[in-house]
């Protein structure tokens, strides 16, 4: 499998996910490594206000294979969904409301339309459901990483 390391993570539990990102907290200085929110997992995939590309190939790909959006961001959707931190809860989103709690019991936030759904679950609010326990082909991750007080901000033009 010449290009095996190009491939998205996939079959992957939401608590999969959560021992994974211990892993690489442990292994990368500063760490700060986790689970977007669903807020932030929406917002990264507007760019800020716009609609990166979607794609559908009917089958998974390589990573990168569209154009990235304004962020630099790739595959937000047509490739697989990406587990959020958040807890299934209705809207509006309200990041004190307890779903952004990790221990507990309940559904956790997918994000992103995946190659084999139809385009118009491409729509960056569209949210999926999920068990934490369950692997399925479909499900994903994307690291989001928060950024240490005091050092800046890409974003803010720190």
């Amino acid at each position: 499998f010449p290009h095996a390391g190009r491939w998205p993570v996939e079959q992957v539990s939401w608590e999969d996910a959560q021992a994974l990102l211990l892993k690489l907290n442990d292994r990368v200085a500063g760490g700060g490594f986790r689970l977007p929110t669903e807020a932030e997992w929406e917002w990264a995939a507007r760019a800020g206000g716009e609609s990166g590309e979607a794609f559908s190939l009917g089958t998974p790909s390589t990573v990168e294979q569209g154009k990235p959006n304004r962020l630099g961001l790739f595959d937000l959707a047509g490739n697989v969904r990406e587990w959020c931190s958040s807890r299934m809860a209705s809207y509006p989103y309200v990041a004190s409301d307890g779903r952004e709690i990790m221990a507990g019991s309940g559904l956790r936030v997918l994000r992103g339309g995946t190659y084999a759904e139809p385009l118009d679950w491409y729509d960056p609010a569209a949210r999926h459901g999920e068990r934490p326990t369950r692997r399925l082909p479909l499900n994903g991750l994307r690291p989001a990483r928060s950024i240490p007080a005091g050092t800046g901000s890409v974003l803010n033009g720190a």
